[in-house]
């Protein structure tokens, strides 16, 4: 990534961090567009799809690291995870009423909530990767990068169950609802390490970077499987019926997300622009999951029983929200791009320290 690179994308992260400092602390839910029918937007569709990209970037991070023995897999799939959680957390926060409430969760959980099974998940997966890519790990069979993977299947698992349990939500109260979190989290993880790679550590793709672009191709068709034919079978409810025929499902998931993805991951000279074109594309399958929801009243004709700007089944997302949105995005491949250099530099650095130490 060169400097303009850095320049504009500092750029973004200050302009979304200030909007989002704004909206959490004087501005509040006037500058959102969601409302009582619509009470989940753009920054929901965020954050389930950053904790997908975390999980699937640990997965991945797990499998290659024991495929290759390297340690430096871990760090690249671990620490991109940890960061992309970061950042899902933040637009969760931003999404609550009062942010700095988030952290109730922790001090009076209820054992019988997916919500905080999946928070307690967030908190010691990130302890436990600031171990693994600052302390560092000797050896991919550590108990540490065991734990990792333990947990990131925990959050993943909780966050389903969060979802899957709204039985009055029907477009998600199904297991293909089920089924597509994890075939999304595997192509969102796989991408994202990719990606990661690919900009940070090329050195890591060089030998032979065959393997994980079947993979992830492989991981897109069966996502996309899952997806169009979770639907197909849903087609009976509206909800489906509204995410089937929202054109960015078809355009921009199923089409550049997809097909489009598809084909350029078969080259290696495009497959970077084709990991990056999947991530767009389940970001976008998120967004038409999350809206599709509620564009179906609780009760017929609640909409036209009364009439206000909060009371309305249409959602388009304000300025602010594409501000903090893009801002906060920017963040995250900010920090993902000086967090993964330092810790493949310092653990290469180490490595040969310890060598010439043996060798003395």
């Amino acid at each position: 990534m060169n400097k303009l690179s850095q320049w504009v994308l500092g750029l973004l992260a200050l302009i979304g961090i200030g909007s989002a400092v704004g909206k959490a602390f004087i501005w509040g839910d006037s500058v959102v567009n969601y409302g009582s029918y619509v009470p989940w937007g753009l920054w929901v569709s965020l954050y389930i799809f950053l904790v997908a990209a975390a999980a699937g970037a640990t997965w991945f991070g797990f499998w290659l690291g024991y495929k290759n023995n390297s340690v430096r897999w871990i760090k690249v799939g671990f620490g991109s995870a940890a960061i992309s959680l970061i950042g899902a957390l933040a637009f969760i926060a931003l999404d609550l009423g009062k942010p700095m409430k988030g952290i109730s969760i922790f001090f009076s959980p209820s054992v019988m909530s997916p919500l905080a099974w999946a928070s307690w998940g967030y908190a010691l997966f990130i302890l436990t990767v600031a171990f693994i890519v600052f302390k560092g790990i000797s050896s991919v069979r550590s108990p540490l990068v065991y734990l990792g993977l333990v947990l990131s299947i925990v959050f993943l698992g909780a966050e389903t169950l969060f979802f899957g349990e709204m039985i009055a939500r029907p477009l998600w109260n199904s297991w293909g609802s089920a089924f597509a979190f994890v075939t999304s989290a595997i192509v969102a993880g796989g991408a994202l390490v990719y990606g990661v790679a690919a900009l940070w550590a090329p050195d890591l793709l060089q030998k032979d970077d065959s393997g994980l672009r079947k993979l992830l191709l492989y991981a897109i068709v069966l996502h996309l499987i899952v997806e169009v034919g979770h639907l197909a079978l849903e087609m009976k409810l509206p909800e489906a019926m509204a995410q089937m025929t929202d054109w960015r499902f078809w355009v921009l998931f199923v089409g550049l997300g997809g097909v489009v993805a598809i084909y350029l991951l078969t080259k290696p000279a495009t497959a970077l622009l084709g990991a990056l074109l999947s991530l767009v594309g389940i970001l976008v399958y998120k967004v038409t999951f999350v809206t599709a929801a509620f564009t179906q009243p609780d009760l017929n004709g609640l909409p036209e029983a009364f009439q206000d700007s909060r009371l309305s089944l249409s959602y388009t997302p304000s300025i602010v929200e594409w501000l903090v949105a893009v801002g906060l995005l920017a963040t995250v491949v900010l920090a993902i791009s000086w967090l993964i250099p330092k810790v493949l530099v310092d653990h290469t650095e180490g490595s040969t320290k310890s060598n010439k130490a043996v060798n003395v």
